[in-house]
This record gives C-alpha cells, sequence and structure tokens, in this order.
C-alpha cells in the first residue's frame, strides 16, 4: 500500500500544450495542377508551409495565400480546403512541431511559440506522450470544423 501511495505521489500532472492563433504549423500535399502561378512548387508531399521563410519573399507569398484558403461546402456544412489539396497539421499529440512554427533559416528560428516551455517542461523530467503533449489545430478552419473534428481528437488526447 506505502508503494501505491509513493507511486501516486510521485506521478506528475499530464500537461496537454494547445498553441495560440497561427501557432500551428501547417504541411501540405498537392500533385500537379493545383496552383494557378507558374513559380509556385508543382508538387508538394507534407512539406510544412507555414511558415516556410520562402513564401514570404515576392511573389511566392501568393503561393501561400493560394494554399491557405478554405472554402464552405454547404452540402455537408464543413469548412476545408480548396479542392486539390490537402492541409494537415503534423504531430497531434507531440510537441516537436510545436516549439517553433517556422522551419528556420539556417538553423535560426524567427517565430518562436512554445519552445522555452517544453525546454522547461522536459528539465523537470515531462516526457513527450507520457505527460506532455501537443493539441496542435488547422487554424484556417471555422468553428465548424473544431467542433467536429478537433474537440474528438482532443478528447481521445485527454482521455488516453
Amino acid at each position: 500500500m506505502f508503494q501505491l501511495f509513493t507511486s501516486l505521489v510521485a506521478t506528475k500532472p499530464p500537461v496537454i500544450l494547445v498553441p495560440g492563433l497561427y501557432g500551428s504549423r501547417l504541411v501540405a500535399t498537392y500533385g500537379q495542377g493545383f496552383s494557378k502561378h507558374w513559380f509556385c512548387p508543382k508538387e508538394l508531399h507534407n512539406d510544412i508551409f507555414w511558415v516556410n521563410p520562402i513564401v514570404f519573399v515576392p511573389p511566392f507569398y501568393h503561393c501561400l495565400v493560394e494554399m491557405l484558403e478554405c472554402r464552405y461546402y454547404p452540402e455537408n456544412q464543413t469548412v476545408g480546403s480548396v479542392p486539390n489539396i490537402n492541409i494537415e497539421v503534423p504531430d497531434f499529440g507531440g510537441v516537436d512541431h510545436l516549439g517553433y512554427v517556422d522551419t528556420g533559416i539556417f538553423g535560426q528560428h524567427i517565430y518562436e511559440t512554445l519552445q522555452k516551455l517544453i525546454e522547461e517542461l522536459h528539465r523537470n523530467n515531462y516526457t513527450t506522450y507520457q505527460d506532455l503533449f501537443g493539441a496542435p489545430y488547422d487554424w484556417r478552419r471555422a468553428i465548424v470544423w473544431v467542433e467536429a473534428e478537433y474537440y474528438p481528437k482532443l478528447k481521445d488526447l485527454i482521455e488516453t
């Protein structure tokens, strides 16, 4: 009984980090024919585009705007990406993509979000996927998506 009591006292409460608005990385997958601009990449395969510093250089910001576009689909009352592109949020449950939103330039990051907090939690013996979790989300999509897709995933993560 004493061993059970000491193990319960020694356990840390789990932490789930939810980034702020624009704080989740977004990755895109699309093939030939998606972009109407000749200078945009012809194909992407789970490539980070939010925030990839190259997309802020003219004229490439047009590619970013095109990939960020969403539409409302009344037939099933959802908000989603435009046709022919798939946008995902990487590493739901993990924290690898929550420290910095940007991909970095020569190893230097511009847009830090939760990196210092993650480092401090790791110093305090928190372990990713054991008692430290991340819940990034697709901030482009409206509350319709949050209720339909994000909340159930977050609920499952909390219950796990």
